[in-house]
C-alpha cells in the first residue's frame, strides 16, 4: 500500500508543483482486523485535497486498487484478498 497526495484541481496548486509526499507513513498494528490502517504526519499545505491509498500484489506491475481517504492522518482500507 502507498499514500499518494491529491489536489482539488490542476490550477489550485499554490506552489505550482505537485504536493509533498506524506511523511512518516506507518502501518498501525495495534488492532487485529481484516483491514490495514496507515498513519502519517499531518500535511500543512493549505490546498491539499487529501490522499488516495493505492495497493497491488507484490507481483503486479500496476496498482490494483485505490481508495480516496481525504486529508486525514489515519486511514483504514480493506485488506485485499488473494
Amino acid at each position: 500500500m502507498a499514500m499518494k497526495p491529491s489536489r482539488p484541481g490542476p490550477s489550485s496548486s499554490m506552489n505550482g508543483g505537485a504536493p509533498d509526499a506524506p511523511s512518516q507513513v506507518q502501518v498501525r498494528t495495534d488492532k487485529l482486523e481484516n483491514a490495514t490502517s496507515l498513519q502519517r504526519q499531518p500535511n500543512t499545505e493549505p490546498d491539499l485535497a487529501g490522499y488516495r491509498v493505492v495497493w497491488r500484489a507484490t507481483t503486479a506491475d500496476q496498482w490494483q486498487g485505490a481508495q480516496d481517504v481525504g486529508n486525514v492522518s489515519v486511514a483504514t482500507c480493506p485488506t485485499p484478498r488473494r
